[in-house]
């Protein structure tokens, strides 16, 4: 029993090994698809935290409703008809994951309160 279990495991390794090296390297010049975090947090606590402090975060690039100037950033008030939480929140944390050329800088914020923002800004429809 124990060797179908050592010759099961050596097969699933050499698979993986084996996709991995047919697929090699990335294209020159692509770079790779991020991976999307774990969506998690609570709406409620992102709309508090949001509404308290979108000016001074997001409100000099975005607007959020009737908050913000929306001058140089996306519109953010209907974004969760746009992007799933998950999304949002890899754009709170390293937007040039997802956009390499933009312009928006990293949310310095602990990592609750970016799921917080993203649980609240999905809500956004």
């Amino acid at each position: 029993m124990r060797s179908v279990f050592v010759v099961s495991a050596l097969l699933g390794a050499m698979v993986l090994v084996g996709s991995t090296v047919l697929a090699g390297p990335p294209a020159k010049g692509k770079a790779k698809p991020a991976k999307l975090a774990k969506a998690v947090g609570s709406a409620a606590a992102g709309k508090v935290l949001l509404t308290k402090e979108f000016v001074t975060l997001c409100g000099g690039c975005h607007k959020m409703g009737n908050l913000g100037s929306g001058k140089m950033g996306p519109n953010l008030s209907h974004i969760g008809k746009q992007l799933p939480q998950a999304k949002i929140l890899m754009v709170l944390k390293n937007p040039r994951s997802v956009n390499p050329k933009g312009m928006m800088p990293p949310v310095k914020r602990p990592m609750k309160q970016l799921q917080d923002m993203s649980a609240y800004l999905a809500t956004l429809k």
